[in-house]
């Protein structure tokens, strides 16, 4: 793609900014001014992409100088390989928590709950076991 770009910017980084997905395209000054043209294809099918992208080559600036096109994001995806990501204790060890002493720091203030009137023994098993439970979990996408 460098090949691409005019000689008139090859003494500087070429400019652009991308667009929403959607129908949104660059047009007036912003494609005036850019040296690569970023549009999403967010929500759009393949046909919808195909117009949004001639829509962007038939606008004036785009005629008076045409410059690359790269759709940096689409509506499609294929899972090459899914991985497990790191539970939240392994991100608290990271930053120096221990996730054990404050399970048993929890541990102790459902009990102290508990002898105080504020929540019932099973009240303080079904938080513990949800609290024991979040530390196992993931920090992003979980079925």
């Amino acid at each position: 793609m460098a090949s691409e770009i005019p000689s008139e910017v090859s003494t500087r980084l070429p400019a652009s900014t991308s667009s929403s997905g959607g129908w949104e395209i660059p047009h007036g000054k912003w494609l005036g001014a850019e040296d690569v043209s970023l549009p999403h294809g967010n929500g759009c099918s393949p046909q919808a992409l195909k117009m949004k992208i001639e829509a962007i080559r038939e606008e004036d600036e785009y005629v008076k100088r045409p410059r690359p096109i790269v759709v940096n994001e689409d509506s499609t995806f294929d899972f090459v390989r899914e991985m497990s990501g790191d539970s939240i204790a392994d991100v608290l060890s990271y930053v120096e928590y221990q996730p054990q002493q404050l399970l048993e720091q929890f541990r102790k203030t459902a009990e102290q709950a508990v002898r105080d009137g504020r929540v019932s023994v099973a009240e303080r098993q079904a938080v513990l076991e949800a609290f024991a439970a979040s530390l196992r979990g993931y920090t992003y996408y979980e079925d």
